[in-house]
C-alpha cells in the first residue's frame, strides 16, 4: 500500500499543515472554534462533515473580508440591530397568540379520513 512506504515525517507534516489552516482561520478570519474541525477529522476522514462546514466557514469569513474571492455558500451574515421605543415593544404584550389556545381559527373538528372503523 502506499501508506506503507510514507514516513514519520509526511505525517507529521500533514498534521502541522492542518493545524496552520485552522490556526489561521481561527486568528486571521476570526472563525469561531465551534465553527472549525479538529486536526484529527481530517487527517483520518473520521468526521468529514465537520469538515466541509469548516471550509465553508472559512469561505464565509474569507469573503467577508475580500468580495473578490468566489462565494462557496451563503455570505456572513451582517449584524442589523433595531431599537425601538417602549411604545412599540409594549404594544406587543397585549396580543394573545394562537399558540395560547383559542376556539377560532384551524382545528381537526369534522374531519373524517379514510373509511370508519368496523367494530
Amino acid at each position: 500500500s502506499p501508506c506503507a512506504n510514507r514516513g514519520k515525517q509526511w505525517y507529521q507534516r500533514r498534521v502541522r499543515d492542518i493545524n496552520f489552516f485552522l490556526t489561521a482561520a481561527s486568528d486571521n478570519l476570526g472563525v469561531k472554534a465551534v465553527e472549525l474541525f479538529q486536526t484529527v477529522d481530517l487527517f483520518e476522514g473520521a468526521n468529514m462533515t465537520q469538515v466541509l462546514w469548516g471550509i465553508t466557514a472559512v469561505a464565509r469569513y474569507g469573503r467577508k473580508q475580500n468580495k473578490d474571492l468566489p462565494p462557496l455558500g451563503p455570505d456572513l451574515a451582517a449584524e442589523n440591530p433595531r431599537n425601538f421605543d417602549e411604545a412599540t415593544l409594549n404594544r406587543g404584550n397585549s396580543i394573545v397568540g394562537m399558540q395560547a389556545g383559542g376556539f377560532k381559527g384551524a382545528n381537526q373538528e369534522g374531519m373524517i379520513f379514510g373509511r370508519p372503523r368496523a367494530l
